[in-house]
């Protein structure tokens, strides 16, 4: 089963990271989204941008598009892996 997650990590000048987080199988994968932000615009428990956050809407939903393709990019990663198995 696939995880996917968001987290602030890395502080530079524009603020923090946010990440993409995606597990599966005891692997780890990241990707930083583009984003920075400070700490208090950020929800850990939604892993979404607040309201307070100029923008807050069109970074929530690049966040949602992300999580999505990053579900949909395992399913075919799995879904070839048991393509290989059967041919074998």
């Amino acid at each position: 089963m696939v995880s996917v997650n968001f987290y602030l990590r890395s502080k530079t000048k524009q603020g923090y990271k946010l990440t993409l987080f995606l597990n599966f199988q005891k692997t780890q994968f990241f990707y930083f989204t583009g984003f920075y932000l400070e700490k208090s615009n950020w929800d850990n428990n939604k892993q979404r941008v607040r309201n307070n956050k100029e923008n807050c809407a069109s970074i929530n939903k690049k966040l949602e598009i992300l999580e999505k393709e990053a579900c949909l990019l395992y399913e075919q990663y799995i879904a070839e892996a048991k393509e290989l198995i059967q041919s074998e």
